[in-house]
């Protein structure tokens, strides 16, 4: 089945498990996606709500859609005039902050303080999600 487009997203489930050190997943092929009706986020776009495998760790399972940024910016970054390397969304209140190759390492500091466990790839092209409480990756 091919994937099937939702809005400015195209809609494919989430997929394989990967360990951690696969940093820059290539994307996943569909294999099955609900028909159905485009979701929309508060402030942030949804890609599509699919059947997700079971991976191995509670938290990816339970994300059902994509969390994707709105800007393309460290919202904590900007608000202290510093910069970042690469993007990561938090699939629990969609905020978008640096990962733990930048400076100041926001997305994981958010995910220890907050107990929000689980971030999306922020960055062009790349379709991951990566628990830190499990410590396991999954593209999408």
């Amino acid at each position: 089945m091919s994937p099937v487009a939702y809005g400015l997203g195209i809609g494919v489930p989430l997929g394989n498990v990967l360990t951690p050190a696969a940093c820059y997943l290539p994307a996943g092929t569909a294999t099955r996606v609900d028909a159905g009706k485009t979701l929309r986020g508060n402030l942030t776009r949804t890609v599509t709500e699919a059947t997700m495998p079971d991976r191995g760790c509670a938290d990816l399972d339970a994300i059902k859609t994509v969390r994707q940024p709105v800007r393309r910016e460290c919202e904590d970054c900007v608000k202290i005039g510093a910069t970042w390397v690469h993007l990561r969304t938090c699939q629990t209140c969609g905020g978008t902050r640096c990962c733990d190759d930048s400076p100041n390492k926001h997305a994981s500091k958010h995910a220890r303080a907050i107990g929000h466990p689980v971030i999306a790839s922020a960055e062009p092209g790349e379709r991951w999600l990566y628990c830190f409480k499990h410590d396991l990756a999954a593209e999408y």
